[in-house]
């Protein structure tokens, strides 16, 4: 072997430090052990397999709140740019679901988080539920049940998409702590 392939140890230098070995690491080593054993007590591996779980569970929980934390610090302000204008008169203002997720997709995906929704209706009701999910496998999950919005002169369907998409609006706002611009002025024009 030549010289350049080997490493060569420095005298009186320290070897390097072990790298910490992480709980679910060892949990795993303790249960490839005890399942290699053909004596093995299944009743002992399911519940070491059940903590080994756990400790996963646990763990992604921790690094899901961590990032969430980092996120919401550098989560944007959201302007209200829709208008809801009823006769030619500007009647409230709101931050459109576009624009909200616009400003927020770039700081979910460098923290490891996505945004899915899951839609079910009755027939005067839609349910929105939101989750938002992180890459170690942890999830967190909210829902607005709210009737079919049938203001205006909307035709049924149109009546339940106008109710979904302000469902999302505040499902995904709710999710995320989403801070929105301006006053609300619950629906009364602003001045």
């Amino acid at each position: 072997m030549s010289e350049s392939n080997q490493v060569m140890a420095k005298p009186g230098a320290q070897p390097a430090p072990a790298q910490p070995v992480s709980e679910a690491t060892q949990m795993l080593a303790v249960i490839e052990r005890v399942a290699a054993n053909p004596e093995a007590d299944i009743d002992k591996l399911e519940r070491l397999l059940d903590m080994q779980e756990r400790i996963m569970n646990r763990n992604a929980e921790q690094a899901f709140n961590t990032a969430m934390a980092q996120m919401q610090a550098e989560l944007p302000v959201v302007d209200k740019n829709g208008e809801i204008i009823v006769k030619g008169t500007l009647r409230s203002k709101f931050a459109k679901l576009d624009d909200i997720q616009e400003a927020c997709k770039p700081f979910l995906k460098k923290y490891g988080f996505a945004v899915s929704f899951r839609i079910q209706n009755t027939e005067r009701d839609v349910c929105i539920s939101g989750i938002l999910m992180h890459n170690q496998g942890h999830r967190e999950e909210t829902e607005i049940t709210l009737p079919a919005d049938g203001s205006g002169s909307k035709n049924n369907v149109q009546s339940i998409g106008s109710s979904v998409s302000y469902g999302k609006r505040y499902v995904y706002g709710a999710l995320l702590d989403i801070t929105i611009k301006g006053e609300d002025t619950d629906g009364v024009p602003p001045r």
